[in-house]
């Protein structure tokens, strides 16, 4: 895709931005891995409730 000029590189702050927000989503595994918790996609599983 890059060779077709489909893709473009990010700017600095889309970087940043990205960076930052895979952080956020390791923060969280390792809380919940830290205190035996479920794995988030479990949680938010439980608490989208049963399919109708």
């Amino acid at each position: 895709m890059h060779a077709a000029s489909l893709l473009k590189e990010p700017l600095p702050e889309e970087a940043v931005r990205v960076a930052c927000l895979t952080l956020m989503l390791d923060e969280s595994q390792a809380n919940l891995d830290r205190v035996g918790g479920k794995p988030l996609s479990e949680r938010i599983l439980e608490m989208r409730g049963p399919k109708v």
